[in-house]
């Protein structure tokens, strides 16, 4: 990869941004040297794009927490997937108390070790707001069909993080169906065309949208019945979404707005179906 110019690094610092520049270019992202943005509290040395994430990447040899917490204030008023990471040198330890501070505020942390770029800290998406409870607080049953999931909301990958609890809900409301059928409790679903037989073979075939009409249809339906009807029903238009149009703006807007909910919603139905 050709050498970078900056007109704002230390020509001590050129290399390890050399360095981070070609480590988000690996990974699909377009990278752009001095990059203004609108209204921004200062120039990134670098500024990295992929589908709807972005992230600035100041290269630093002294940390100005004041301006890290601005560019946190201004990510936040992005209403978009904005990311601050900062390239700090090797040869200066991190005070815990800072390490904690970026923690806490969702910045990454990277730097640049014997010609590689080691991540510290991950950064996270910190304009999406989503507060779940602990996963440690969930029964023993439930964590298992969260804990993927879980895993990638605290990686800030909230989209793959609600994708994989969709898919955990939609495993667990297909097997409780099935073995409702089993039981002989279910042995129809009362369709516009009249009654149909309840085949397993079907509603293993069944995808999320199916089974919002299956519940539905269900002619003695029990409160759980209703309650998973309902539940999956709010999820579906945006699971059909991430998993079809992930990269639409319309998508990404509407989920942002939606997934926190969204994972309640599927957290509450988990515990129900596995209780």
């Amino acid at each position: 990869m050709a050498s970078r110019s900056f007109g704002f690094l230390p020509d001590s610092l050129t290399e390890d941004a050399n360095k981070v520049a070609e480590y988000y270019l690996n990974l699909g992202y377009t990278v752009k040297s001095d990059h203004a943005l609108p209204a921004a509290p200062a120039v990134p040395t670098l500024y990295a794009k992929r589908n709807n994430t972005q992230i600035v990447i100041p290269v630093v040899s002294k940390l100005d927490l004041e301006l890290i917490a601005n560019w946190g204030s201004y990510a936040k008023s992005t209403g978009k997937d904005f990311r601050i990471c900062c390239v700090l040198n090797q040869r200066h330890l991190v005070d815990p108390t800072v390490k904690e501070f970026f923690r806490a505020s969702g910045f990454g942390i990277v730097y640049v070790s014997e010609g590689r770029v080691c991540e510290e800290l991950v950064a996270k998406d910190l304009a999406v707001a989503v507060n779940l409870p602990t996963i440690a607080s969930l029964p023993k049953a439930s964590q298992k069909h969260l804990g993927q999931a879980y895993e990638q909301f605290e990686r800030s990958q909230w989209r793959e993080g609600f994708e994989d609890a969709c898919q955990s809900l939609e495993n667990l409301a297909r097997a409780y169906l099935v073995a409702e059928i089993k039981k002989g409790r279910v042995t129809q679903f009362i369709r516009k065309k009249g009654p149909v037989s309840a085949e397993i073979s079907e509603v293993k075939r069944m995808t999320l949208g199916a089974l919002i009409h299956a519940f539905q249809q269900i002619p003695n339906q029990t409160w759980l019945d209703a309650q998973i009807a309902q539940i999956i029903g709010k999820l579906n238009k945006d699971r059909i979404g991430i998993v079809h149009h992930k990269n639409k703006t319309s998508t990404e807007k509407r989920l942002r707005k939606n997934v926190g909910m969204h994972m309640w919603s599927i957290i509450n139905g988990i515990r129900l179906l596995t209780k």
